[in-house]
């Protein structure tokens, strides 16, 4: 099927309150604030943002150039960045631990990598329990670790009676050294079966340094040959187990704003327009923002009560929209 591709136009483009309030002030939440959101939904749809355009009007505005102690907007995109993991992309760093060198370089018992249709993976050598223990990942400070989803080489359907692993994280406090024992372990599987979510998000924890160890209990072996195998009658060498491990840490916002000189050094254009009876109370703001939306994804405007008069906040963007298709009978 043919996917058209439209301007995101109209009242849509617009972040809007719970109540579909176009000016974001109207409608206060709870610890004084305010705020507008765009989510998407339905399945097939697509939408691809490339800025947002505010218009903001205050009797402070001048003052609002300068830094102030509390946020004055915030803005937050939510995607699903792995899966049934939603988070802001803006507000956290990925670190991805998987391919052929982060394996070899931790510890195998019963597993070893092969590439499998072109992916590194851990593989079993047989039924029997295995573990593999990473490197010990070091960073130059602290940091700030807030979720875990790892991705396993075997469908979802696989009977729970195949295999059920665990996985832990072990992490190392600030101050402590990284050749020693680790500080604090944090279990991100607990006797899982294939079904199981492939996700975790835990209160923040920082550290200095981690490792992953994934331990699996293989009963029912899988069938995978080395390409390289010369004849024919040869076993399988194991049960593909696990892709990768992605850990999420925390970053400082980069939509988090405290003033409006922040506001506007990002800024593609902005606009001070003049006010005859005094300082100018009027700001329009457009800001570059990239992000792809589907389903269940959204982007949202939060902006401190108190400061502004109006605030409203529409997107410039493209609509893509692949319906979903109906197999019947002809």
């Amino acid at each position: 099927m043919i996917i058209d591709t439209s301007r995101l136009a109209g009242a849509r483009a617009y972040l809007r309150t719970a109540t579909g309030l176009f000016d974001l002030v109207q409608a206060p939440l709870a610890g004084g604030t305010h705020s507008g959101e765009f989510p998407v939904k339905g399945e097939g749809v697509l939408v691809e943002i490339d800025s947002l355009d505010l218009y903001l009007q205050s009797g402070k505005l001048v003052d609002l150039f300068r830094r102030q102690d509390r946020r004055i907007l915030s803005l937050e995109v939510q995607k699903e960045m792995f899966p049934g993991l939603f988070a802001d992309p803006y507000r956290h760093r990925v670190h991805a631990i998987g391919g052929m060198e982060d394996f070899l370089r931790g510890q195998c018992f019963n597993l070893r990598p092969l590439d499998v249709d072109g992916v590194p993976v851990l593989v079993s050598t047989g039924t029997a329990d295995s573990t593999w223990t990473s490197a010990v990942y070091h960073f130059g400070e602290p940091v700030k670790l807030t979720a875990a989803s790892w991705d396993l080489a075997t469908s979802r359907l696989t009977p729970e009676q195949g295999f059920r692993y665990e996985m832990k994280l072990h992490l190392w406090n600030p101050g402590s050294p990284v050749t020693g024992p680790h500080d604090a372990e944090l279990a991100l599987a607990a006797d899982q079966t294939p079904a199981a979510p492939r996700l975790l998000e835990f209160a923040p924890r920082t550290a200095v340094a981690y490792r992953v160890v994934f331990k699996a209990t293989v009963r029912h072996d899988a069938f995978l040959r080395e390409r390289l195998t010369i004849s024919s009658g040869d076993p399988s060498v194991g049960r593909p187990l696990l892709r990768s491990v992605n850990v999420l840490e925390s970053v400082n916002p980069a939509h988090d704003f405290h003033s409006l000189q922040e506001l506007t050094s990002m800024a593609d254009e902005y606009k001070l327009l003049d006010n005859p009876d005094g300082p100018p109370t009027r700001l329009s703001v457009s800001l570059p923002l990239a992000a792809s939306l589907t389903d269940g994804e959204r982007i949202r405007l939060t902006v401190t009560g108190g400061l502004w008069d109006v605030v409203e906040a529409r997107l410039n963007g493209r609509v893509s929209i692949r319906p979903p298709m109906i197999d019947k009978p002809l």
